[in-house]
């Protein structure tokens, strides 16, 4: 579903969508709802002002792989076609005695119904930018974005039939990373028109930017869950703590950059950029650095002597 309209100063779009899907691998969905909405509005004859938000959350259940024994598609080759899938009474088996049941490979129907490998992401991105024209075709132009996403993994196996069975007596292992991301940068951008009737100009761009990235990632795994309470499926629930986890990154990255170019019938055409870049990430003795670069350009096939050539466009 989408939307669109606006007056003459201002316009916008938005639009919001829903996608559900269930895979042919039993145990396996996805569903995504996200939404956008973009904004542009004249401020006055010299400024302009855009702005844009984008949202999104997905959900997905997906069975274990095919390395572990309760995957569906490898049960699928290895089951024999006299086990019985389901009890007289209509519940699911689980049980493990006896050829017709399953001593061997799991069934699963069970495994899909009480097992848990669920996913949940959630991203947003925000950005806005203002345009001044300063004078004829000076311009000034500020832009700021900002990324955030989390990430959300839970893994159960559960401890009366499946890979969590045995001497595991269910397992559950937990993920949670959270990402946050920010960049502004401010630039001033002008054309000189030497001489406008032959379309030779030069232009030039001087500008400041900024980054900031901080991550932080949680890890948790434990077995030991109560088989009688088959309800208890979170990691708190569980008797033995297996490992734990978590890191956090931090990081700036800062940069100051200029750039210039002639231009001549696009024909011909000198390039040169300067720019000094800085990291956190590297010691504060070796944190900045200087990077230069010249460079020209000439079109054969804007040339005349060039037509009918393989220099030209077809």
């Amino acid at each position: 579903m989408s939307l669109n309209g606006g007056g003459e100063k201002t316009k916008f779009f938005a639009s919001a969508g829903y996608f559900g899907q269930e895979a042919t691998t039993i145990g396996s969905d996805i569903k995504r709802i996200s939404g956008l909405i973009n904004l542009d509005h004249q401020i006055n004859k010299r400024m302009q002002l855009s702005v844009g938000l984008n949202i999104s959350n997905i959900g997905q259940n997906t069975p274990t792989t095919t390395n572990f024994s309760s995957n569906p598609v490898w049960a699928a080759r290895s089951l024999r076609p006299f086990q019985l899938a389901y009890r007289e009474d209509g519940s699911i088996n689980n049980t493990v005695a006896g050829n017709t049941n399953f001593p061997g490979i799991y069934n699963p129907l069970w495994t899909a119904e009480n097992d848990k490998r669920y996913l949940s992401m959630f991203k947003t991105l925000g950005n806005a930018r203002l345009r001044y024209n300063i004078w004829d075709k000076l311009f000034f132009t500020s832009y700021i974005s900002a990324d955030y996403n989390t990430l959300e993994e839970t893994t159960y196996l559960n401890p009366v039939m499946g890979d969590g069975g045995g001497t595991l007596k269910g397992r559950s292992r937990n993920y949670y990373s959270r990402f946050f991301n920010w960049l502004t940068r401010n630039q001033f951008d002008y054309r000189y028109d030497i001489d406008a009737a032959n379309d030779f100009y030069v232009t030039a761009a001087v500008g400041y930017e900024a980054q900031r990235s901080k991550e932080y990632k949680l890890v948790a795994d434990a077995n030991g869950f109560p088989s009688s309470h088959t309800g208890l499926t979170a990691l708190g629930n569980a008797g033995t703590p297996l490992a734990a986890y978590a890191d956090y990154v931090n990081y700036a990255f800062v940069s100051t950059y200029g750039n210039a170019s002639v231009n001549y019938k696009n024909k011909y055409a000198l390039n040169t950029s300067i720019r000094r870049d800085g990291s956190s990430r590297f010691s504060p003795s070796q944190r900045y650095a200087t990077f230069w670069s010249v460079g020209g350009t000439w079109n054969l096939h804007e040339e005349a002597f060039s037509n009918g050539s393989r220099f030209s466009p077809p």
